[in-house]
């Protein structure tokens, strides 16, 4: 007996589920889907446990260092500053879910697999879950600030200031975190706006432009977040494959920098009599 014509598999049928799994399931989703906070998790994890060597990660550190420096390195410390900031309670603590689901999942995922095969597995170039998962941590990243800059603009509508400070402490709260907590282990560590690796300009860029389709452009919340995060999936699977491919709108933000530190060159110092003050 063949399937009903409403049930037959098809290619637009197919196309739909994704596109469907990829906006309503993931992107947009309101609140902390399980599509985006296991990547998320498992990414934090993998990131927290290579910045220590494997004897020291083994025999070392804590199983609630591991945790915990996870959770607020690498998982939630842009998030957390946000709401603190706003004077929110912290909105992944407050989740029935981000704790005690995902990110113990991830944890045990990325540290107690039979063979250790899920961090071999996202430590090695184009393996098929190392690219699931960059996925779906370029997806969180970016949600992560685009949603800072409207939570700031819903809690404080009169201010012109709160959305772009929002999403800017999304986007330096991790590395603040970092900073104090790799300082806590006694290592030469500078922080990452003082020696930057292109995520806090690339965020910043973001903010710019996300905020340049809301304010100018008037495109809806939701369009404007899909844009920018599949925009910036794209690129960070690009990346994995063209190791020499970089996001164009870091790009932009090097060629400016470069522009501006022209001008000023060029101008050269101020003349002593034009000085103000001392």
């Amino acid at each position: 007996m063949s399937l009903s014509t409403e049930y037959a598999w098809s290619p637009e049928r197919l196309a739909m589920a994704l596109w469907g799994f990829l906006t309503d399931g993931m992107i947009t989703h309101p609140g902390y889907p399980s599509s985006i906070q296991i990547p998320h998790a498992m990414s934090a994890v993998q990131s927290f446990r290579s910045s220590f060597s494997e004897m020291d990660y083994a025999t070392k550190v804590t199983a609630w260092h591991k945790l915990v420096g996870a959770y607020f390195c690498h998982g939630y410390g842009g998030s957390s500053l946000r709401d603190i900031l706003l004077g929110q309670p912290i909105s992944a603590n407050s989740s029935d879910d981000v704790v005690p689901h995902y990110l113990l999942f991830g944890y045990l995922l990325v540290n107690y697999s039979p063979g250790d095969y899920v961090y071999k597995a996202l430590q090695k170039p184009h393996h098929p879950l190392r690219l699931c998962v960059q996925f779906g941590e370029a997806v969180d990243d970016n949600t992560t600030i685009t949603g800072a800059f409207e939570k700031g603009a819903r809690l404080h509508p009169n201010s012109h200031a709160a959305p772009y400070v929002s999403a800017l402490a999304a986007v330096l709260g991790g590395g603040i975190v970092r900073y104090i907590e790799r300082k806590g282990r006694g290592l030469d560590v500078k922080t990452e706006w003082a020696r930057p690796t292109g995520r806090i300009q690339l965020g910043v860029m973001y903010i710019f432009v996300y905020a340049a389709m809301r304010r100018l452009l008037k495109v809806s919340v939701r369009h404007a977040r899909l844009s920018c995060a599949l925009f910036e999936a794209a690129c960070t699977l690009l990346k994995e494959f063209f190791p020499d491919f970089n996001n164009p709108l870091l790009e932009i933000w090097k060629k400016a920098a470069a522009l501006n530190r022209g001008i000023t060159q060029n101008n050269g110092p101020s003349p002593k009599g034009q000085r103000l003050g001392p």
